[in-house]
């Protein structure tokens, strides 16, 4: 669940950036939300569960 605020024109069933580069429209990494948390990348990348779609990109 990710909170955004009363001001936002988000949709259900919009595309979102969890974390990644900003080229794909993401705010933060996911070393930049380890590094917030205490943690590796790693971690972060993996404590998803399989229910949460994953699309790769280059």
């Amino acid at each position: 669940m990710v909170e955004l605020g009363p001001d936002t024109d988000v949709k259900r069933w919009d595309t979102v950036v969890l974390f990644g580069s900003k080229q794909d429209g993401a705010v933060m990494t996911a070393q930049d939300i380890a590094d917030k948390t205490n943690t590796i990348s790693y971690e972060i990348t993996t404590v998803l569960t399989r229910r949460v779609p994953r699309t790769f990109t280059r």
